[in-house]
Parts: C-alpha cells; structure tokens; sequence
C-alpha cells in the first residue's frame, strides 16, 4: 500500500503539471482540450449536479469527435451527481473522477476500451456500475473506496481486472467475473466485506496475493472445472494454484484438501468468522499474512509437516489462546504472533529453540504465557533471549485429566487459571489446582 501512496503522489505531481500547462476550453459548462480532430474532457472544479458528454463539439467553427475522458478531468467536484459518457469515448484516463464524493450515477458508452488508474477512486455515493462490453482492462485501484457500491456488471470482453480495482468497495455483495478474464490483480477485491461468494472462470491464468483478503462475508470459493492453472478441489472452499498444491485464497467455510502443500500469502487474511481450521500433514508451510486478523480463530495445531511459518502468519488473531509448534518447524517468521494479546499456551516440540525475533510476540505478555517444550530442552530455552521470557514447563510437570473426572475429586480446594485468576469451574487447558493437602498441582484439562 505505500508503493502505491507513493505512485499516486507522483500521479498526482504529474497530473498538476500536465493541467496547468494544457490550456482547457469552456463550452456548455464542460472544459475541452483540443488535438487534431479530436477533443478530450479537460480539468476543471465547476462541474456539478448531470453532466452529459456529447459525442461531437464545435469550436472555431470546426467540429471535433469527443474521444476521451482526461486526466484528473472531474477530480474533486463534489456537487456532481451524474455523468452520461458518450459511445464516442474510448477511455477514461487517471484520476477521470477520483473523489466525486456526491456521484451517484454513471453511464458508459460502448466504445469505452479502458478504465484508468484510480479513475472513481473514492466515489463512495456511486451505487452501482455497468461496464460494457467494449472495456477490455480495468484499472489499478479504478473503483478502490467506493463504499456504497453494492453491484458490479462487468462487461464480457474485459480480461484484466487491475491491483486493488476494486478494493474497499465494502457494500459489494455480488460480482460475476466473465468468462474472458485471464488475470485478476494483487488485492483486487481486497476488503469487500459484504461479498458472500466467489465464482473463477476457467479462462483465469493469472491470480495476485490476496486478491479477496479481508472479505469477511465471504462463504462460498469456487473456480469452475476446466481452469488448468487453479482448482477448487474436493469442494473446499478455496482457490488452489494447481500447479504448486498452494492454497491462495480460502473463507470460513474452507476445508484445507491433504493434497495442499502450502498455505499461500495472505490466504485467510482477514477472516474473522474463521474460528477453527485443520490444517492437514500435506502441508510444509505457512505463507507470511496466512492467517492475519483471523479474530475468531482461538486456537490452531500445526501439524509436523511443517517446516516454516511465514511473517505476521497469525498476527492480530485477538482470539488466539492456544497454538501447537511441533518438531519439524525451522523457521518462524518475524511478527508471526504479533498483537495475540489473548494467548495463554504454547506447545513447542521443537529440540533447539528455534530463532524468534523479538518482535514475534510483540503486544503479548509472554512472561504469562506457558510454555511447554521437550523435557531435554528447558535450558536452551530458558538461555534463549525471547523464548526465556515465558513462563517454561515440561510436559511431565503437568498432570493430564477428564474435565468431569477433575471436578468431582473431593481434594480440590481452589481452582486457577495461568495468570493467577481465580476460575469457578476449570477451564479447557492449563489449571493450577491448590489441594486440600496444601499441595498444588498444575493440570492439563483435556
């Protein structure tokens, strides 16, 4: 996202330079700049309320075909409310009506072949869109922000759906992808959270990282049989690259197939109906942002297959309780557990400590967290500089029960959670029992 603050500034110096330097002609209350036999809609603040675009206009006495849209042509006019773009027009350029905040209805010609970096960026009254047939590519960030719009039609000859094109867009319930698109961009639909389901053509080659990431609503993935590049496999609820068995885009109701080697960037970022998920022993990694602000997921295993655990893979899952490190992971990436302020437990079976940096468990009171790990392996933990900082046990020094067998012993006196606070029942996981012997206990709850 800051590569793509920082293009907008340039953008944007650009476009200042470029509309100053163009003189622009007023005719009927529209800006004209003038090339050859052609006229463009030039820059101006005035426009408000319908605009109608006419396919021709006279200036000198000399008639010009209205081809274009230009750059930053309506940028900023809040009063307008509809434009109507003539069949005459072929493009709509950069920034055309970037935060016409006041736009509610827009009607595209037949001869529009493209829609422009950030053309509606920030139109957030726009409710609906019909982009015709004749578009071939949609922008990067052309529709970003536009809050309120709940439907998109997107013409049957586009085939390149831009980065971002359509992220924020936090009203959009649904949206067909045609079936002559090839390539869907990084973020694409990013942050549509009323989106519930998602259908990949199988023209599609080309899909980019978290191209439905925080799409909250979403309940239904399917990429349609004869894709040869991404698979929805055994009705899973995700989008497989099927070359690499990486899983690149999944929602609540996904089911991981044990054929998915991987968990790809980002792929259930954002997920907060997300509350459980079995990862199956296929898979020997999990991409950096797999599992970001899942904030309903409370507790995850990792099975031993795995080797890596990406950057910030289960950051800002708020929810997280308890998580399961077997033996086989090498590598956990910086961040990886970043802002889990509700974890109490973890389970590392891993002989040598494995490298943490210090900000994997950033915003997490580790010295309250338990920590369990090989029996051989205390001291290389305690000697490690994050990992010391937990509350260390070994799995011997916790005694495993039944709930029910546990609160109907007679010698219970009091019951306790890890941090110290007194439970009226004992709680699923680690309990420090006080005895009626004066003895205490820690016990697993199972």
């Amino acid at each position: 996202m800051k590569q793509k603050a920082l293009l907008l500034l340039l953008f944007c110096l650009f476009a200042n330079i470029k509309i100053s330097a163009v003189s622009v002609v007023i005719i009927d209350g529209i800006g004209y700049i003038f090339s050859g036999d052609e006229a463009s809609v030039g820059h101006l603040k005035t426009y408000s309320g319908s605009v109608v675009i006419p396919e021709y206009v006279t200036y000198n006495d000399k008639r010009y075909h209205v081809t274009g849209i230009g750059d930053s042509a309506f940028f900023g006019c809040s009063g307008l409310t509809s434009v109507t773009i003539p069949n005459s027009v072929t493009s709509i350029d950069l920034w055309a009506f970037r935060e016409c905040s006041g736009l509610t209805s827009v009607t595209i010609g037949n001869g529009v072949t493209s829609i422009g970096y950030a053309a509606f960026y920030g139109c957030n009254a726009l409710n609906s869109i019909i982009i015709p047939n004749s578009v071939t590519s949609i922008g990067i960030t052309a529709f970003v922000y536009c809050s309120g719009l709940t439907s998109v039609t997107i013409g049957n000859h586009v085939t390149s759906i831009g980065d971002e094109a359509f992220a924020g867009c936090s009203s959009l319930t649904s949206v067909t992808i045609p079936s002559g698109v090839t390539s869907i961009g990084y973020e694409a639909f990013a942050g549509c959270s009323s989106l519930t389901s998602v259908t990949i053509p199988s023209s599609v080659t080309s899909i980019g990282y978290g191209a439905f990431a925080g799409c909250i609503g979403l309940t239904s993935v399917i990429v349609e049989e004869g894709n040869t590049h991404y698979d929805s496999r055994n009705d899973c609820n995700a989008i497989i690259e099927t070359e690499t068995n990486t899983l690149i885009s999944g929602c609540q109701n996904t089911i991981i197939s044990n054929s998915v080697t991987s968990i790809g960037y980002g792929a259930f970022w954002g997920c907060i109906g997300l509350t459980s998920i079995t990862i199956p022993e296929s898979v020997t990694s999990i991409g950096d942002y797999a599992f970001s602000s899942c904030s309903g997921l409370t507790s995850v295993t990792i099975p031993e297959s795995v080797t890596s655990i990406g950057r910030y893979a289960f950051s800002y899952c708020s929810s997280l309780t308890s998580v399961t490190i077997p033996n086989s992971v090498t590598n956990i990436g910086e961040c990886a557990f970043y802002e889990c302020r509700s974890l109490k437990e973890i389970y590392c079976y891993v002989e040598e400590a494995p490298e943490v940096s210090s900000g994997c468990f950033y915003h997490v009171d580790i010295s309250k967290v338990l920590l369990v790990v090989p029996d051989d392996a205390v001291e290389k933990y305690k000697a490690h500089p994050v990992w010391g900082q937990f509350w260390i046990e070994t799995p011997t020094g916790i005694n495993e029960v039944e709930s029910s067998k546990l609160e109907v012993e007679s010698s219970v006196i009091d019951c306790y959670d890890i941090q110290g606070h007194k439970l009226s029942a004992p709680q699923h996981g680690i309990n420090i029992i006080r005895m009626s012997d004066g003895t205490t206990r820690k016990v697993m709850v199972k």
